[in-house]
């Protein structure tokens, strides 16, 4: 699956993937995308997985906003998910950055 930015403000949903109970605690999360040497090139966002409803009840969307900085269309970035507990990134997803528009204009 291809993942495509191509505003500076993005939404992504995440999904709480179980209910909290028992053996299944609350967690919380930073989360932001970064270039290819981890530097920061998003907001930062915090999720607080706590949910204990449905799967459906289980999504949070959240809103993310691009630095403002030149974003080459070929290069990866990545979405990190870390734990704010440990400081363990938890998933490292890869995405595009293609702004059609750039914020400066030339007249």
């Amino acid at each position: 699956m291809t993942r495509k930015i191509g505003n500076n403000i993005f939404f992504l949903d995440f999904m709480q993937t179980e209910a909290v109970s028992g053996k299944t605690v609350p967690a919380e999360y930073e989360i932001y995308l970064c270039d290819r040497m981890s530097n920061p090139v998003s907001d930062v966002q915090t999720l607080i997985a706590d949910k204990t409803g449905e799967p459906q009840d289980r999504v949070t969307k959240l809103r993310f906003t691009l630095k403002s900085l030149e974003f080459d269309g070929n290069a990866a970035y990545y979405l990190h998910v870390v734990d704010k507990e440990t400081g363990v990134i938890m998933e490292h997803i890869e995405f595009s950055v293609k702004i059609a528009f750039a914020n400066d204009f030339d007249f």
